[in-house]
């Protein structure tokens, strides 16, 4: 009865449970939440939600009869020249004020102002278009709660709204790669991209009649998933949301390239055959393609580093491809020059010459007569000629017993093998593949 394989058991085991661990991480979970809790008791709900600058004008801008295409169209094409940042919409989806607060019962919702970006330019943005309750000014922009919902409040409960548009900031985005990328083509650079977003906002309330102005608390969730961060532990003013990918991303990427680069070059040592070496580097790199697919983000349209790793194994495996074509080139191109001192052991040897300019690998081949008599190679490489017109390497294989060196191999027999009269010397790979055939009488 066999012993039960506790150990790889226990191996699958830990590989299952921290495959599932990574995926209920960063695959299946959804928006980030991150949390600043000031000292006002009031808490925002936000939620951001990252986009192109190009995509918002189009959106903001669509179907407005007041303003000519030949305008609208010089804005857009102005912008993409000067290469913005990425910008970002930001959500009110509730307001919470705990119970063990001594905030009044009697709190009302005025107005939500956030400081307006000069980067992002909204002349082409009309009455037409502005979400209803929104203000866009000069510097900022405001929020003005519908009268009817200004007061209903409960302490304890989230004062629900249906995802209302506060306004759209600037997002400075760059890349931690080599040195700081900057602009929202940092995105290309995932995982290596990070952003700041500041959330320069303030509520107006209203208490027993009186009016003010605080900074509230912030739940702000980023909508695309696969983001760490957190806001400046230093308390800045205005707060800043800092982003970052999470290190698995890139710890994931830099094992899996490093495991790829150096099993691919020696492939074509661990297979049986070319063919078996082909389909275990395309493997491979299919391999890296669907990583490419479970780790990045949809909204993320071109990776660099990912793209520049798999590029690069591909030119890997088109070396390698190379690699094993000229070794059976090369391998066909070794021969038997002659069999010497037939019937005496002390001179007795077979000459083989390697006419090409780089070293085959023999470790494993095999050396033969028709009577079943086998040499086998030793770890041995067989040198090449020192360039195109130098001399070819030759190595003989004495039958005698000796010390192996470059040049000369010993079978290590006590009796002759080949026959004084007439023999065939045949030369086969470690894949059982017949390389050379020698016939001649003596």
């Amino acid at each position: 009865m066999k012993k039960f394989p506790w150990g790889r058991a226990v191996r699958n085991l830990l590989i299952l449970g921290f495959i599932l661990v990574i995926f209920a991480t960063y695959a299946s979970k959804g928006g980030t939440s991150f949390s600043l809790k000031d000292e006002s008791p009031i808490v925002l709900g936000l939620s951001v939600v990252e986009q192109d600058l190009t995509v918002i004008l189009n959106e903001l801008n669509d179907n407005n009869g007041d303003t000519s295409e030949t305008i609208k169209n010089d804005w857009i094409t102005s912008f993409l020249l000067q290469s913005p940042d990425a910008a970002a919409k930001i959500y009110l989806d509730y307001i919470l004020v705990p119970d063990d607060t001594d905030v009044p019962d009697e709190l009302c919702f005025n107005s939500i102002t956030i400081a307006k970006s000069e980067a992002i330019p909204f002349e082409l943005v009309f009455n037409e278009t502005t979400p209803i309750g929104l203000e866009i000014r000069d510097s900022n922009y405001v929020y003005n709660f519908p009268v009817d919902r200004r007061c209903i409040v409960q302490k304890g409960n989230k004062y629900i709204m249906p995802h209302v548009l506060l306004g759209i900031v600037q997002v400075n985005s760059y890349a931690d790669y080599f040195q700081n990328i900057k602009g929202y083509k940092a995105s290309d650079f995932f995982p290596f991209d990070q952003q700041e977003i500041v959330l320069s906002l303030s509520l107006d309330i209203s208490t027993k009649g009186n009016s003010e102005t605080v900074s509230p608390s912030l739940e702000v969730v980023v909508a695309q998933k696969g983001w760490n961060g957190g806001f400046d532990s230093n308390r800045s003013i205005p707060p800043v949301l800092y982003l970052e990918r999470p290190g698995f991303y890139r710890a994931g990427l830099l094992v899996f390239f490093l495991i790829m680069v150096v099993i691919i070059p020696f492939l074509n040592d661990v297979v049986d055959e070319p063919g078996g070496f082909f389909e275990i580097a395309f493997g491979l790199l299919l391999g890296l393609w669907g990583m490419h697919e479970i780790l990045i983000p949809n909204y993320i349209n071109s990776s660099i580093p990912i793209d520049i790793a798999i590029y690069a194994l591909f030119i890997l495996v088109v070396v390698e491809i190379g690699i094993v074509l000229m070794y059976e080139y090369q391998k066909r191109r070794l021969r038997i020059l002659r069999i010497e001192g037939k019937g005496d052991l002390d001179t007795e040897h077979v000459e083989i010459e390697n006419p090409t300019v780089a070293s085959i690998k023999m470790t494993g081949w095999w050396l033969f007569d028709k009577s079943g008599n086998k040499f086998k190679f030793p770890a041995f490489f067989i040198k090449g000629r020192q360039n195109l017109i130098g001399k070819t390497t030759r190595v003989k294989i004495w039958t005698k017993d000796g010390d192996d060196d470059d040049f000369n191999l010993y079978w290590g027999k006590d009796s002759t093998v080949w026959s004084e009269h007439q023999d065939t010397a045949y030369l086969e790979d470690s894949n059982g593949e017949a390389v050379f055939t020698y016939n001649k009488n003596t």
